[in-house]
């Protein structure tokens, strides 16, 4: 590195759900946004910011959302994957995104315990949360 080089830290997508139990899940999200900042990563929630910009109920919104968590993730290096409240609709379409782009990934499962890979699946997740997703 040279002199006055700054390594950027990695950018990291934070994956965990929204609907349902918002306020739970709110507070869920910025536990994973702080554990990123203590693991020496750049987090990127959007599910914190972007529903207090658009309306999650409205489904032209909703989507439009979506679409610009999906923009943001494409630009992580790391997805970092929520899954003690289990895994909604927009967490499955993150995780294959996820995986297609090849993102190296940290799940924590409803039991607490941290698992660290190179590729991420929904089929993987189901077979370690003992569920029929795939």
């Amino acid at each position: 590195m040279n002199e006055g080089t700054i390594k950027m830290p990695p950018c990291v997508y934070i994956c965990s759900p929204y609907k349902g139990d918002v306020k739970r899940n709110k507070e869920y999200a910025r536990i994973l946004t702080r554990v990123a900042i203590e693991d020496g990563c750049v987090p990127i929630t959007p599910h914190l910011y972007i529903t207090e910009a658009l309306d999650d109920e409205d489904p032209k919104e909703r989507y439009v959302g979506l679409s610009v968590a999906m923009s943001l993730l494409r630009k992580c290096d790391r997805i970092y994957i929520g899954g003690k409240y289990g895994i909604s609709e927009g967490m499955k379409a993150e995780i294959e995104e996820a995986g297609k782009l090849n993102l190296q990934w940290v799940y924590l499962g409803k039991d607490g315990a941290w698992a660290d890979g190179r590729r991420v699946s929904l089929k993987s997740i189901s077979e370690r949360e003992g569920t029929d997703d795939k």
